[in-house]
């Protein structure tokens, strides 16, 4: 029975042969990592911003004037389940993320022009349409597709709610009271500013849905 012989490397003999050809190898090594080193400068860092949130605890809170709330407690409704606790917490943070959240932010201007500064003339003072060659290329080939072309329109809560889709992280641990909220960005500042106006806006708007619920109560225990 013959034997399966392996063959030897001789190492040194590979060591001789790879320096003789240095310089193919250097200028092939060069090739594969010129690429990479001009993807790491011209690519944007990215930076992640983080907000952290928690409910409130330790206390009750009211809606509407004291005799009236009194009344509602009297009634059998709790207000507290109504404009805080864990529920309300719970709204706050599924917010974030919502088209109504989204539609606040984008009346904010000053916001929208930092979140979209390639659609925003400073000079003119106004909304444009970005013009790039990869839109023009891509406008083309859907004409010739037969696929319809969506006319361009300033950045709305359209836009602003498919960023926060995209991009907004919620990391929402049952086993811990703090929920921490992140978003990465190559502008920390804005994303800061971002955050905080999100958080924000969620909090008037959920604030103003339980003042008006507590409305509806009170109103229904006064006429009772």
């Amino acid at each position: 029975m013959n034997s399966l012989s392996i063959p030897e490397i001789d190492l040194y003999h590979l060591a001789r042969t790879t320096w003789k050809r240095r310089i193919i190898l250097f200028l092939v090594m060069g090739c594969l990592m010129l690429p990479v080193i001009l993807i790491l400068h011209l690519v944007p860092k990215q930076y992640t911003v983080s907000m952290s949130v928690a409910p409130i605890t330790g206390g009750e809170t009211q809606v509407g004037n004291g005799g009236l709330s009194a009344l509602a407690r009297l009634g059998g409704v709790n207000l507290s389940d109504i404009s805080g606790g864990a529920g309300q917490f719970h709204l706050f943070v599924n917010a974030l993320t919502s088209r109504t959240a989204a539609d606040r932010l984008a009346h904010n201007q000053p916001l929208m022009q930092k979140l979209f500064p390639a659609q925003w003339s400073e000079k003119e003072k106004r909304w444009e349409e970005p013009s790039s060659i990869l839109r023009l290329i891509s406008h083309s080939l859907k004409g010739v597709l037969g696929i319809p072309v969506e006319p361009w329109h300033p950045p709305s809560g359209e836009q602003v709610h498919e960023l926060l889709t995209n991009n907004l992280q919620v990391d929402d641990d049952p086993k811990s009271p703090i929920v921490v909220v992140s978003i990465q960005s190559a502008t920390p500042e804005v994303a800061q500013e971002l955050l905080w106006n999100l958080a924000k806006a969620v909090d008037a708007i959920l604030h103003q849905r339980a003042v008006d619920r507590a409305d509806d109560y009170l109103g229904y225990l006064t006429g009772q």
